[in-house]
Parts: C-alpha cells; structure tokens; sequence
C-alpha cells in the first residue's frame, strides 16, 4: 500500500458510498439500500486520511457539531467526532436530485438505489483507467480494514 493515496475527489466520494454499501448498510424492502447520513460518512473520509494516509487536500471538510457519526462510530469501533463534507453533501444531493437517493426524513439516513451503486462503479473504473488503479485499489483496501470491524 502507498504511503499517501491520492485520487480524484468524486472516486474518494464513490468508494465510500460503495463501501457503506457494502459494509454498514441496512437493506430494505425494496430496490434500495439504506447508508448513514453524510456526517457518518465525512467522517469516514477524516479516518482513512489519519490512518491511511489519503489525500484530501481537493475535498471540503468541515467540523460538525452534531453527533451524527455516533452511530457509525460505534459499528466500526473508530471514534469519529463531527465531520461534514460538502463534496460528499453535494455527490449525494445529485443522486436525490435524479431519484436514485432518498433521505429519510427522521434518521438522515439514505436509501440508495442499484443505479447509483452502479454510477459508484463507474466512477472508479473510469479513474482507475485514468491513471490511479494503484491508489483506488489502496484506498478500497483501506476501505476494506473496517470490513472486518463492522462484521463482527
């Protein structure tokens, strides 16, 4: 793994949202899929820049005085403060925006639908064959370390 990951903002914002996915999700009974809301993610992308190294010089971060990560905090065992990413905001207000995301009105949670987790892939794909296979790889691998905690 590279000592710092450096890839575009919206494959950071994409390997998140497929990692919520695939790791921290509730599944509904529908199509969808149900993610935390944006703060729990943000501050997703805090952790892997403290302890993987990823580079989010491109991408908004802000200090959020709510304890919405609570909850992610607790599934993945990695105190995760209030952070809040307009990027993040932003990537998931266009898949609202197109109807492939809903937020729920009482948790904030967002209901994700197969299309959207398909957009993600692309994304990545796309980037990876622009040059950055190695450091997407790396951050889904750094991705993948909090697998093994939300799993148990």
């Amino acid at each position: 793994m590279p000592d710092k990951i450096s890839v575009p903002t919206r494959s950071i914002l994409a390997a998140i949202v497929l990692w919520a996915v695939e790791e921290v999700s509730e599944k509904t009974s529908g199509s969808g899929i149900i993610i935390p809301n944006e703060v729990a993610l943000s501050s997703m992308i805090v952790v892997l820049k403290r302890q993987h190294g990823l580079d989010t010089q491109d991408v908004s971060i802000r200090a959020d005085i709510g304890e919405h990560a609570r909850e992610l905090s607790e599934k993945i065992g990695v105190p995760l403060g209030g952070w809040i990413s307009d990027d993040l905001c932003s990537f998931l207000g266009h898949f609202e925006l197109f109807g492939l995301a809903f937020r729920e009105r009482e948790s904030g949670k967002f209901e994700v639908h197969p299309k959207a987790i398909e957009l993600c892939n692309e994304i990545l794909e796309k980037d990876s064959e622009k040059g950055h296979a190695e450091d997407i790889r790396a951050l889904r691998e750094a991705l993948r370390t909090y697998k093994a905690i939300v799993r148990r």
